[in-house]
């Protein structure tokens, strides 16, 4: 394995590794905020939406790299699998829809 190889390869990792930190606010914000909206005895929501907005910028610049990654041609699969995370969040939401629709 060559260091160009190994340095290509390191680019869609890292988008991998962003998705995954990106779901992990959104979905901690999300749970957070609703809990911290129903309980009347704290400041409220305000930073969880924060944090959950954090994570949604994390994710949507893990799709654009995947996009520009594919464009490239450079490992195809791995860009793939950083696509995929990405719109992981916006599966879950539809998903959230379509169940409160009944």
């Amino acid at each position: 394995m060559t260091s160009t190889t190994s340095m290509s390869r390191t680019r869609p990792l890292i988008g991998i590794a962003i998705a995954i930190a990106g779901i992990s606010l959104m979905s901690w914000g999300f749970v957070a905020g609703i809990d911290a909206a129903l309980d009347a005895s704290g400041s409220g929501p305000g930073f969880f939406v924060a944090v959950f907005f954090a994570g949604a910028a994390l994710v949507i610049t893990t799709a654009v790299l995947a996009v520009i990654g594919l464009s490239r041609g450079e490992h195809r699969g791995l860009w793939i699998g950083s696509l995929v995370l990405s719109a992981l969040p916006a599966v879950a939401i539809l998903a959230l829809v379509v169940r409160a629709q009944g």
